[in-house]
């Protein structure tokens, strides 16, 4: 073969080949409330979101670091949440961001109930008392739980007095081991009482198994 037929060659089987970079990672724009750009870095992330201040007056966020640097006890008690959900969501946005791309992955495409039975035990709000390190599956753990409705991005169960969303913020591989992670972000309140709140978490599905390898 003469070298310019074989180097045109090389380079029309370079293009036809998988990509060399693996699984993308994604994130669900749509999920972050108040951002209006994500931009390529953590430091482009734009938002436009207001909140109100014990004072009476307007706290305008227009970054992420207005967030960090604004004290939860300037904030309007009545808000503590929302402002709880922003920073939630800017550190969700920073691990999006520190995240790559997987070679594998043996995550599902949408959360289902199922998925949701079969995350471990502690996948679920900390509010002191929870059974936290039981080395068993939600589902065998929380055996009354159920669905209430699901998105692509989101499923929202109950179970005893306890309901959650589960939002899926983002996929990507956060521990740096070449498998994807799931980034969830937990909505949750008690249907009986006052209280509410929100947490993330990273699972990681590997071997058959379901793992929270970081929470937040």
């Amino acid at each position: 073969m003469k070298p310019l037929l074989f180097f045109a060659v090389i380079l029309a089987l370079s293009a036809c080949s998988p990509n060399q970079n693996g699984i993308p990672k994604t994130i669900n724009r749509k999920e972050f409330s108040g951002v209006t750009s994500i931009g390529d870095t953590f430091k482009e992330v734009s938002l436009n979101y207001d909140l109100d201040s014990k004072d009476g007056k307007l706290i305008h966020f227009s970054s992420c670091t207005d967030i960090d640097k604004t004290p939860e006890k300037d904030i309007k008690e009545d808000q503590y949440q929302l402002f709880s959900m922003l920073k939630r969501n800017c550190l969700a946005l920073k691990l999006y961001f520190e995240a790559t791309n997987s070679a594998k992955s043996y995550l599902p495409a949408s959360p289902s109930l199922e998925f949701i039975r079969t995350l471990p035990a502690n996948a679920i709000p900390d509010q002191g008392g929870n059974s936290k390190n039981l080395d068993v599956p939600l589902g065998e753990s929380q055996p009354e739980l159920t669905e209430i409705s699901a998105t692509a991005n989101s499923i929202e169960v109950q179970f005893n007095d306890l309901n959650i969303n589960y939002v899926v913020l983002a996929k990507g591989d956060f521990n740096h081991n070449g498998i994807e992670d799931m980034l969830l972000r937990m909505d949750w309140r008690v249907t009986s009482a006052f209280g509410s709140g929100f947490e993330l978490f990273v699972v990681e599905a590997k071997d058959g198994d379901i793992q929270v390898i970081n929470r937040y």
